[in-house]
């Protein structure tokens, strides 16, 4: 099954919450990749597309669970990066010319969940291990989530959830990353 197909065979909430999701996500990696590192829009555009796309394999019943996950529900969550990866790296197959900047959108997409610190999935990469463009789209969905009522729960403030991220700075965030939006978000729309 490719990406595509799988799309079209999902939930209709499924569909809405990844369409709605995505929408956020794009809109501010693009602010923060405008700021930080124009040349790397084409992947970080494309990553925030496709970066949740293995979701869709997840069962609704454990994606719009309203209470914690447990352990064996945890660990299906956490594979929605390699699926997706994986989705985006078949996509990629079907193309006439491979692709390095396809290469870079696959990897953005697997790592979207690595920390800073290493604790994160799939693969435990921490700082400059992950790649860049993974670590734009990783503040980006996490704002993205924090702010928008979910199958995490109900949307933060988007004060609430910049605390959050400034808070989260060198251990679930690159530094640089989080100076960076925080001050996009101290100048413009917080939403």
């Amino acid at each position: 099954m490719d990406a595509a197909q799988l799309l079209r065979s999902i939930s209709k909430a499924k569909e809405t919450y990844l369409l709605v999701h995505q929408a956020g996500v794009c809109h501010f990696a693009d602010l923060l990749v405008c700021a930080v590192a124009p040349r790397l829009r084409p992947v970080v555009l494309s990553a925030a597309v496709w970066h949740d796309v293995g979701k869709a394999l997840i069962p609704d019943s454990i994606l719009f669970k309203p209470a914690p996950l447990g352990p064996e529900e945890w660990h299906l969550v956490r594979q929605h990066p390699a699926w997706s990866a994986h989705l985006v790296a078949r996509a990629e197959r079907g193309a006439v010319r491979p692709s390095d900047l396809w290469q870079e959108v696959v990897m953005a997409v697997r790592h979207h969940h690595e920390r800073w610190d290493g604790t994160g999935y799939p693969d435990g990469l921490k700082a400059e291990e992950i790649p860049y463009a993974a670590r734009i789209v990783a503040l980006a969905d996490a704002y993205g989530n924090m702010t928008a009522d979910g199958p995490c729960g109900r949307a933060l403030t988007p004060e609430d959830a910049l605390r959050e991220i400034a808070a989260d700075r060198g251990t679930q965030f690159d530094p640089y990353l989080v100076d960076a939006f925080l001050a996009l978000m101290q100048r413009g729309p917080l939403t």
